[in-house]
Parts: C-alpha cells; sequence; structure tokens
C-alpha cells in the first residue's frame, strides 16, 4: 500500500480504496503511544476539545437561562407592581395633602365665623342690656339703714314731684351687702323722659343739707361705664374710639349680673316684684 500526506498534514491511503483517517473521534483508532503525534493531530485534537467545550458551556448557559428567565420575569413582574403601588401611594399622599390644607382652610373660615358670631351675639346682649336698663335711674348714697325707703322717697319727690312713689329700696340694691359700703339702689321709671327729667332736676338734691350726698346717674352697663371712663380720661378720643376700646376689655369679661329694676308705675306706685 502506497502512503502519501494529504492536505492536512495527515496520513492518508492511495485509491487502492483503504480509508482515509478522519477528524471524527467515533471513527479515529486509538492513537499508539510509541509513535510520534503531528502538529495536525495535536491542532485536531484541539480543535475537538474546545468544539466539546463550547457545547459544554452552550448546554450550560441554555440551561442556566430557561432556569433563570422566568425568576427574571417574576422579578420585573413584582418591581412593576411595586413600582404601581409607590406612585398610588404617592397620588393618595398628594390627595390627602391637598384635602388636608383644603379642610385646614375651611377650619379657618369657620373659626372666624364662629368668633364673628361670638362677638355679636355679644354686641346683641350688650345692647338688649341697654335697652332693658333705659328707662332706669340708679341713685347713689342713700344710707342702708332702717329709713333708706323713707329717705329714697323723698328724694324721688325732689327729682319727679309729681309722682307719689312707694318703694322697697331693700329689693332694688345693686349688689351684694357689704359691711361699710353703700350700695346704689336700681329705679324702673315709666318711660326713658322720665329718666332724663330726673337726671336734670338731680342737681337739685344740692340745694338740701341731708340729700348733699346723694345723687343720681343713668343705669349704665359696664361697657359704658368703661367708655365713660376712658373718655374722661383722654377727652380727645373719639367715640368710635372709646367704643372699640371698651368692647374690646369687655369681651375678657360677662355683664354686670345685675337683676331687672322693679318698675314704677304712675297709677299704681308700689313696685312690681
Amino acid at each position: 500500500m502506497e502512503k502519501h500526506l494529504n492536505t492536512n498534514g495527515r496520513q492518508g491511503t492511495t485509491q487502492t480504496g483503504l480509508p482515509k483517517s478522519t477528524t471524527s473521534t467515533s471513527t479515529k483508532p486509538p492513537m499508539d503511544p510509541n509513535k510520534c503525534v503531528t502538529n495536525g493531530e495535536i491542532k485536531v485534537l484541539l480543535d475537538d476539545l474546545f468544539d466539546r467545550i463550547s457545547e459544554k458551556i452552550e448546554d450550560g448557559n441554555r440551561s442556566l437561562r430557561q432556569e433563570i428567565m422566568p425568576i427574571l420575569d417574576t422579578i420585573q413582574k413584582e418591581h412593576k407592581t411595586l413600582c404601581d403601588r409607590v406612585t398610588n401611594v404617592e397620588e393618595t399622599n398628594k390627595k390627602q395633602t391637598e384635602q388636608a390644607k383644603k379642610s385646614k382652610k375651611e377650619v379657618d373660615i369657620l373659626a372666624n365665623d364662629v368668633n364673628d358670631l361670638g362677638h355679636m351675639q355679644k354686641q346683641l346682649k350688650e345692647q338688649q342690656d341697654r335697652l332693658k336698663r333705659l328707662n332706669n335711674i340708679v341713685v347713689m348714697g342713700i344710707p342702708e339703714d332702717e329709713n333708706e325707703i323713707e329717705t329714697l322717697e323723698k328724694v324721688m319727690q325732689v327729682v319727679m314731684p309729681l309722682n307719689n312713689l312707694r318703694l322697697r329700696a331693700k329689693e332694688m340694691r345693686i349688689g351684694a351687702a357689704i359691711e361699710g359700703k353703700i350700695r346704689p339702689i336700681r329705679v324702673q321709671m315709666n318711660c326713658n323722659n322720665d329718666v332724663w327729667s330726673a337726671l336734670s332736676k338731680s342737681k337739685d338734691l344740692k340745694s338740701y343739707t341731708e340729700y348733699e350726698n346723694i345723687y343720681i346717674r343713668k343705669d349704665n352697663t359696664r361697657a359704658e361705664r368703661e367708655e365713660r371712663a376712658k373718655y374722661r380720661a383722654n377727652p380727645y378720643m373719639t367715640r368710635a374710639q372709646t367704643t372699640a376700646t371698651a368692647t374690646a376689655s369687655k369681651r375678657s369679661r360677662g355683664n354686670d349680673d345685675e337683676g331687672p329694676a322693679p318698675k314704677i308705675n304712675r297709677m299704681d306706685t308700689s313696685p312690681s316684684i
């Protein structure tokens, strides 16, 4: 048999029909350890080893991808779900913040309305109290003794000579009894004209020695007394400024708790109870 080298440097056979040596490991005969290995055969072995390693790596990558892809898909879905939830929470927080601001604004408006209403109620109460006192006078300086009724009747005869008055001073004293202090007496007249008539004639009491320490004034509310006191302290203050100052001072206190005065009737001189 005539031997020759093929183009790959491997031994082959002549055209006598004998098989040539191939690169396939399945048909390659075992190598003789005593035989020298050519460079071509080493290259074939290395190529075959590289192919096998590549196939193993590809198989491993394919298997790894098959295992990892479902996990990645699950992670991506969960990430999207979490992002959606975070977005929903942010939108909800934004709406709640806006609603809280709106509610606070409404509460502030309501609080202002309540304050205004409370101020209006105080003003209304003050006006009602002033109206209730409109026909009253207050007599100051009558001693609290057994002759107080007689003294009051004489005083009223001086300032209202046309009225025959029968009064009960103990029921008309203002405030609680305090030792050493003379309480004023409130008297209710028939009309406001009688009030101004009594006030205008009260100066006649100075003509009587026994009445020189007795005087008469209007039945003013606490706010009115504060206005007059502030006006006397600063006569250049306008009435509007005086009223505003007295009203602000009155907000921290209630009105006088003085009860209504008994009414004097021209026909029936006994006071109403």
